[in-house]
């Protein structure tokens, strides 16, 4: 394996992977870490509860590679659980999570704690990020999804641009910063895991890696390579509709109507009500964000249930 140094004393990597029901990319996910060229790291992987071969491939990759630590959990505890599993379990200065549907440059860690070590006003470092998998466009998870409009995407794409963005300046600048572009990539950056500890939650809230995001740049900048380091999967989760991730359990009755409320009043709480009124526009957003794309897809569910019963009017008898 080309890597490097793993004799010079300098941060080693915790990579936390919280998966569930992840056989469909685990393999080839595997590869591409353990393929990295910077090869001082542990990686913790927690099943939580999967029902496919996650587990197998998980046990099978640890005899053969030594840096791998696997947790399994009996019963589903959520995606916010696992995250946070994974990485109270770090062991060393640097921590990064790892989707398991994205995919990483081979340099990607060693560039990303190269920057790290040679700057300590930065808490976290990342690359540009693409999409990868279907065209965007074309991904139709199901028919509901598929009929959202046009314009409600457009909207949405300026007022939560997708990528990683650099944070530099006092934390009200950033954090008006990030607000503004609501964008939630850079959650995958690599992080000094200390900072990252005392930044994460304790409670699930919407928009937790936002908030995570915000509380993180108390403690430094976030910078961003200008290169395209990793790709980020278009058919996970947040790609699909509203209702179809309620259905799904990705997301919470109230979260359906009421959107990130919860982020908002932990803004609130957290950071006083002189920056919830500086920032009033980004919040008046969200909270219109989750009933405009509702909305939209119950008038296309209408238009569709409309559409198939005049198909059916016209139908010819059976013989």
């Amino acid at each position: 394996m080309n890597s490097i140094n793993s004799s010079k004393a300098g941060p080693k990597v915790s990579i936390g992977m919280p998966v569930y029901n992840a056989g469909y990319f685990l393999r080839e996910r595997l590869d591409n870490i353990l393929s990295q060229t910077f090869a001082d790291f542990e990686l913790i992987i927690s099943d939580n509860a999967s029902t496919d071969s996650t587990l197998s491939i998980c046990e099978e990759y640890s005899k053969k590679d030594k840096r791998i630590r696997c947790f399994r959990r009996e019963k589903n505890m959520g995606g916010f659980w696992n995250f946070s599993f994974v990485l109270q379990q770090a062991k060393y200065e640097l921590f990064v999570w790892a989707a398991v549907d994205d995919k990483w440059n081979a340099d990607f860690l060693e560039k990303n704690v190269s920057v790290l070590e040679s700057n300590k006003n930065i808490v976290g470092s990342t690359g540009r990020v693409e999409r990868y998998g279907l065209p965007v466009n074309e991904f139709k998870p199901n028919p509901t999804y598929s009929l959202v409009k046009k314009s409600y995407k457009k909207i949405r794409r300026h007022f939560r641009p997708f990528g990683t963005f650099p944070a530099f300046g006092p934390w009200e600048k950033k954090a008006g910063f990030y607000l503004r572009h609501q964008s939630a990539q850079s959650i995958y950056a690599v992080y000094r895991t200390d900072k990252l500890k005392v930044s994460v939650l304790s409670k699930p809230i919407s928009a937790w890696d936002m908030a995570v995001i915000l509380n993180v740049l108390k403690h430094g900048d976030l910078h961003v390579i200008d290169e395209v380091l990793w790709y980020w999967y278009t058919g996970g989760d947040s790609s699909r509709g509203l209702i179809d991730r309620y259905n799904k359990g990705i997301m919470t009755l109230k979260q359906l109507i009421f959107g990130p409320s919860s982020f908002v009043r932990w803004c609130i709480k957290n950071h006083g009500i002189k920056f919830f009124l500086k920032n009033f526009d980004c919040f008046i957003w969200l909270y219109c964000i989750n009933p405009i794309g509702l909305t939209m897809e119950l008038i296309q569910i209408f238009k569709q249930k409309v559409s198939t019963r005049k198909s059916e009017k016209f139908m010819p008898p059976p013989h």
